[in-house]
């Protein structure tokens, strides 16, 4: 069975009405025939929910490109056009994590506890297997609040854990403790770590005409070799490199968006995605 097979069975057995659906070609009157959204925070899907005035709750990917999932949904938000829930301060179980209520993040390169200065790539988030009902994290009258002192106080309680706790013992989930969480914290990501990059060229002393053939060449050190740069004009990404000497050309003329003077920024990573950056400007006779 297909996933889209799971999901439609799924919503059957609950009396969810749905429509499951792969690609839609007729997606505007989806919008207009719905009385709520959720949905990630693309521009292009806020915005048509926007035009289509479909209210609807955002939920910015936590690991998009500069965190622009989150300022999209924020400035919609600030107009009054959606809730905007983090999911990052979820409990597990309302992301649909229902091993254990205790989250933690591992570093996949070191094996030791992330740090803030942990790469989203390199970051595995886990839990403490604890395995209860909802009923065991959740409050119903404050969802997202501390974990109930006392569950057991809900009469629906004992019941739905029962029926958890048969389920945990036929499958053999064991549960895990504090103690298996790693002690050391991630030595290999730090800031003084981060690959250093000098812009070569283009130069900013340079008078460049718009059908030049530029080429980004950089210098770079740091403690672990560098593996990839990505290559941005005025904040519009222009292409990658991934081999060293991480020279890539282009011409002017062919950028979306050319002005007299233009902002170049490299952003470089390293073999454990570390990441550098460095920025110069290059003018244009336009």
């Amino acid at each position: 069975k297909s996933q889209k097979d799971y999901i439609n069975e799924y919503y059957a057995k609950n009396k969810i009405k749905s429509n499951v659906f792969e690609f839609e070609e007729d997606i505007l009157n989806l919008m207009l025939s719905a009385d709520l959204a959720i949905s990630r925070c693309g521009a292009s899907t806020i915005g048509e929910l926007v035009q289509t005035s479909t209210p609807f709750i955002a939920i910015p990917y936590p690991y998009s490109m500069d965190n622009h999932q989150y300022l999209n949904a924020k400035y919609y938000s600030e107009k009054e056009c959606c809730w905007v829930i983090d999911e990052s301060k979820l409990k597990p179980i309302l992301k649909g994590v229902w091993q254990g209520g205790v989250e933690y993040s591992v570093d996949t390169i070191s094996g030791k506890l992330a740090t803030e200065f942990t790469p989203e790539e390199t970051k595995e988030n886990k839990v403490l297997t604890d395995i209860h009902s909802i009923l065991y994290w959740v409050d119903k009258e404050n969802p997202n609040g501390q974990v109930p002192e006392k569950p057991e106080n809900n009469p629906q309680f004992r019941f739905w854990e029962y029926s958890v706790d048969k389920w945990r013992e036929e499958n053999g989930f064991a549960s895990t403790s504090i103690a298996d969480i790693p002690r050391e914290i991630d030595d290999v990501h730090k800031p003084e770590f981060a690959p250093k990059i000098t812009i070569k060229s283009p130069s900013s002393a340079t008078q460049y005409s718009r059908n030049s053939k530029i080429t980004v060449n950089i210098d770079t050190s740091g403690k672990y070799p560098l593996t990839e740069v990505d290559i941005f004009v005025n904040d519009i990404f222009i292409g990658s490199s991934k081999r060293a000497p991480f020279s890539l050309s282009f011409t002017p003329n062919d950028l979306d968006v050319l002005e007299v003077q233009n902002r170049l920024k490299i952003i470089g990573y390293d073999a454990v995605k570390n990441k550098g950056e460095a920025e110069t400007v290059f003018n244009v006779s336009i």
